[in-house]
């Protein structure tokens, strides 16, 4: 199992701890980043929205793309499974 360490962020503000595995650090740096620079530009692009707000729709924004994301996965995966067994069956002659 591979190490954890123990990595304090600062999203829009707040100070989270987290545990990450070693080998993610750099990726959790990135993301934390991209929260915070999502976060103030729609902090200049809605100026009446609150904190919370801004940061339920962010959470909204990643959650969808995440979504959508596994589905196009998910949707990749069954066309090479089915071109696998078109490329199986073209092998044995079928």
């Amino acid at each position: 199992m591979e190490e954890k360490v123990r990595m304090k962020l600062d999203i829009a503000g707040e100070n989270i701890l987290l545990s990450v595995p070693y080998s993610r650090q750099e990726l959790t740096r990135e993301a934390e980043a991209e929260v915070n620079r999502l976060f103030a530009t729609w902090r200049e692009r809605f100026p009446d929205k609150s904190d919370r707000e801004l940061l339920a729709m962010i959470a909204f924004r990643y959650a969808d793309r995440y979504t959508e994301m596994v589905r196009s996965r998910e949707e990749s995966q069954a066309d090479l499974e089915e071109l696998t067994r078109h490329v199986d069956s073209l092998v044995r002659g079928e």
